[in-house]
């Protein structure tokens, strides 16, 4: 993932031509935040879209995949 700038007007303009809404978001979590996201989790309310899981000795491959672009979800390494 990239994390562009407020203001990047080249993302901006790419996502206009997409079709799509460019917003740059910053967050801080807490203890308390990850507490409550866990127990979303735990009882299914949520879950997490998993796009591969990678062994961590190919870690490499990983990476590629990510920056492919191509991946919805997370990529999870796995030992």
């Amino acid at each position: 993932m990239t994390l562009n700038p407020p203001g990047d007007d080249q993302a901006e303009r790419k996502a206009r031509e997409l079709g799509v809404v460019f917003q740059f978001i910053l967050m801080k979590s807490s203890s308390s935040d990850m507490e409550q996201v866990a127990k979303l989790l735990g009882s299914r309310v949520i879950s997490a879209h998993i796009s591969a899981s990678i062994p961590l000795s190919h870690l490499a491959d990983a990476h590629l995949l990510m920056e492919s672009g191509r991946t919805v979800g997370k990529i999870s390494l796995i030992r």
